[in-house]
């Protein structure tokens, strides 16, 4: 991520009118240092923060999962051919580890694990996810995939989203998370992924049938 930073603000400054290049160089290294260094984080009278993982380490994390013991994340903004994003564990010290690496997921909005009542596919990494890469893929209909994060195979697309609701001509677009319902509740197995360009929620089952509720 730093280095791809740096390649960047170098080809602007560069770009910009015949910079010199020591000149140009320095430059990059104080923007860099200045977008790099890590924030500092002020709480409200009784409760503590700290960093645990430093600026350019990550794309874009995006939203947050508990699993035994970490925080996943789909890290957002990194393509590999027609896929992008990847998943990423974040350890109680802020060490990072890669869960499913780049070039296995189309762009990745939200995600739940499977529980057991899930069929054939419990325990499997259920997310719903960009149709396509960069900005077209968010106007489109989105997709559920699965993975099973013990193999390292491409991921599985389950069904496409129907179109709903009157907003954005009916698209489901532009992802905003999706999470398994918890134990106890009336839909404790169905996949649950609300687009924002839709009036109505969306679940997904076993079987790949995506009715509306």
């Amino acid at each position: 991520m730093r280095r791809t930073l740096s390649m960047l603000v170098s080809v602007v400054l560069l770009a910009s009118g015949g910079t010199p290049p020591t000149f140009a160089q320095d430059e990059v290294k104080k923007l860099t240092d200045r977008l790099l260094a890590a924030p500092t984080i002020h709480t409200e009278p009784g409760f503590t923060a700290s960093v645990l993982v430093k600026p350019g380490h990550l794309y874009d994390p995006v939203w947050l999962m508990s699993h035994n013991g970490s925080v996943w994340t789909n890290d957002d903004g990194g393509e590999k051919g027609d896929r992008g994003s990847q998943i990423v564990a974040v350890g109680k010290n802020g060490a990072l580890s890669v869960v499913v690496g780049l070039g296995r997921l189309l762009p990745v909005t939200g995600m739940g694990i499977a529980p057991a009542g899930f069929g054939a596919f419990g325990g499997q990494l259920f997310t719903l996810a960009q149709a396509e890469v960069a900005a077209p893929g968010a106007t489109k209909n989105h997709v559920i995939q699965r993975i099973d994060t013990k193999t390292k195979d491409p991921s599985t697309v389950v069904c496409t989203l129907p179109e709903a609701g009157d907003a954005n001509k009916g698209v489901s677009g532009f992802g905003a998370d999706a999470r398994f319902g918890p134990q106890g509740v009336r839909l404790p197995t169905d996949f649950l992924p609300p687009p924002c360009t839709t009036t109505r929620s969306i679940n997904s089952k076993p079987t790949g049938v995506v009715p509306r509720l």
